[in-house]
């Protein structure tokens, strides 16, 4: 019979235990989740959709955004049909926003990239 150790003990064999490095080619970052780093694992399944990789299951979350999954790992959908068009990674500053304030029209005529009179202070998010 084996013995159960205190939780305290438990919290400090998880920091011992070495990480291995992404599994990304070209990242130096430790992985965490599946072998990938904290971003990798991000980005992963915007990546494949990008390759051409095709959902195999959605969902509409609380807030209204319908997420899409991709090698069984969930990202917003209106950002991957984006990126797909694109063919790249939205920048940081890149914020994508759909015309009829419906969060969960995906059609590409109803998405935009948001223009800076957008995030206008008291003007509310539309989506």
């Amino acid at each position: 019979m084996t013995k159960k150790l205190p939780t305290w003990k438990l919290a400090a064999n998880r920091k011992e235990r070495k990480t291995k490095p992404c599994i990304t080619r070209g990242c130096t970052n430790k992985g965490t989740r599946r072998g990938l780093c904290r971003s990798c694992y991000y980005w992963y399944p915007y990546d494949c959709y990008i390759a051409g990789c095709e959902p195999t299951a959605s969902r509409l979350r609380s807030d209204g955004y319908v997420d899409i999954q991709v090698e069984d790992l969930w990202c917003l959908e209106h950002r991957a049909i984006i990126m797909r068009e694109l063919g790249r990674r939205l920048e940081r500053n890149e914020m994508i926003r759909h015309k009829d304030g419906n969060r969960s029209n995906n059609e590409r005529s109803n998405l935009r990239f948001a223009e800076p009179a957008d995030f206008a202070v008291g003007k509310g998010h539309n989506g």
